[in-house]
C-alpha cells in the first residue's frame, strides 16, 4: 500500500518530538548527575580539610599536613600543638607583659602568620623552617668558632670532651634504660635525652650529672624553650636520616662529636661536611640537612647535640621567644 505526503509528514513529526524529548531528558540527566558529583566533592574537601570560622588560611594549610607526624605534642612538624589560634592569643598576652617595639611585633606576628607560605618566602630557597621563621636574622648555614667563643672554649677542651665521653660510655652499656629510637630509611638512630623540647628528662640527667653541669655554662644553649635539646646522638653504620628541615631560624644546632668513624657525611643546603673529634660542627637546622654513611664502617658515630640561640638575638629578644614557645602550651 502506498503512503501519501500527508501521512509522512505526520510521521516525521511524530520522529522528530521524540528525538527531541529524548534530547531533553538525556541533558537533564547529564547535569543533574555532574551537580551531584561537583556538591559531593566539595562537601568531601570541606570535610577533609575541616574549615571553619576560627582558622586561618595558614592553619587550614597545617591541618592538609595531618598524619605527616605520629605526636601529636612534636614541635618539629607544622601540625603541632602550636597552632596559630593559640599562638596569636598568647601572644596578645605577651606583648602587653613586655616593652615590645613595632618592628619586633609585627615580625613577631609575621613569624606566626606566614611561616607556612613556603613559595618565595624565605631569602634562601633550601631554608624552610616549619613552625617559625623571624624575620631580619643573618641567614647562614654553617658557623665558625668564632660565633660562639665561650662555648666553643667549653666543649672543645680536651678535660670536657673526657668527661663528656666517660659518661656517656656509662649510659651506653645499656640502650634500653633511658634510649629511644627514631624511625629512619635504613639503619639504625638512637637518642638519649637530656633535654627533649624545652623538657628536662630527670631521670637522663641524674645518670650524666657532670654533662648537665656543662651544659649550663653554655651562655647561649636553649634551655626552656620547645626549641632546645641536648641529646646524645647515635646512628648505627648504614643509617641514612632523610632530608628535612627544623622549625625555627631562632635556634642554631651543635654537634659535639665524641666517637667520628671516617665513612660519616652531614650535608646542609646541599654542603657536605663530616665530624672530627675535638673540635664541634654548628650549623642552621632550617635549612634542609641531611645525614648518612658510606664504605665499610664497623663503629658508630656518637655527638652530643645541643641547641643555642641564634648568635644575632638580644637577651630581651630570647625572653619573649621563650614566652611564646615555651614547653607548656
Amino acid at each position: 500500500m502506498l503512503l501519501d505526503g500527508n501521512y509522512h509528514l505526520e510521521l516525521s513529526g511524530y520522529v522528530y518530538f521524540f528525538v527531541t524529548c529524548a534530547l531533553a531528558y538525556f541533558v537533564w540527566l547529564l547535569f543533574s548527575k555532574s551537580w551531584e558529583y561537583v556538591t559531593s566533592n566539595y562537601a568531601n574537601r570541606a570535610t577533609h580539610f575541616n574549615y571553619d570560622t576560627d582558622k586561618t588560611k595558614v592553619e587550614a594549610k597545617r591541618e592538609e599536613k595531618k598524619g605527616v607526624c605520629s605526636s601529636l605534642s612534636c614541635i618539629r612538624c607544622s601540625k603541632s600543638v602550636y597552632s596559630v589560634k593559640k599562638l596569636l592569643t598568647k601572644w596578645c598576652t605577651i606583648e602587653q607583659q613586655f616593652k615590645v617595639d613595632l618592628n619586633m611585633k609585627n615580625r613577631i606576628r609575621n613569624g606566626i602568620l606566614n611561616t607556612s607560605k613556603r613559595l618565595g618566602k624565605y631569602e634562601r630557597s633550601q631554608q624552610k623552617p616549619t613552625l617559625f621563621y623571624l624575620e631580619g636574622l643573618p641567614s647562614q648555614i654553617w658557623y665558625k668558632n668564632t660565633d660562639y667563643s665561650d662555648e666553643g672554649s667549653i666543649l672543645e677542651n680536651q678535660s670536657t670532651l673526657d668527661i663528656v665521653q666517660k659518661e656517656f660510655v656509662n649510659i651506653y652499656q645499656d640502650l634500653k634504660n633511658g634510649w629511644v629510637s627514631n624511625e629512619v630509611p635504613s639503619g639504625g638512630w638512637y637518642l638519649f635525652y637530656l633535654v627533649n623540647q624545652g623538657i628536662k628528662n630527670k631521670q637522663n640527667c641524674l645518670r650524666c650529672p657532670k654533662v648537665v653541669e656543662i651544659i649550663n655554662r653554655l651562655k647561649s644553649a636553649m634551655l626552656d624553650c620547645a626549641f632546645g635539646n641536648v641529646v646524645f646522638s647515635v646512628l648505627l653504620p648504614g643509617t641514612y636520616i632523610a632530608r628535612h628541615c627544623g622549625p625555627t631560624n631562632v635556634r642554631i644546632r651543635c654537634h659535639m662529636p665524641l666517637q667520628a668513624p671516617e665513612g660519616y657525611f652531614i650535608s646542609v643546603a646541599g654542603e657536605q661536611k663530616t665530624w672530627q673529634e675535638g673540635e664541634t660542627l654548628i650549623f642552621d637546622d632550617s635549612f634542609y640537612h641531611e645525614v648518612y654513611s658510606q664504605g665499610n664502617i664497623n663503629e658508630p658515630r656518637v655527638i652530643l647535640m645541643i641547641d643555642l640561640w641564634h648568635p644575632s638575638l638580644l637577651i630581651s629578644e630570647r625572653e619573649i621567644i621563650n614566652k611564646l614557645f615555651s614547653p607548656q602550651m
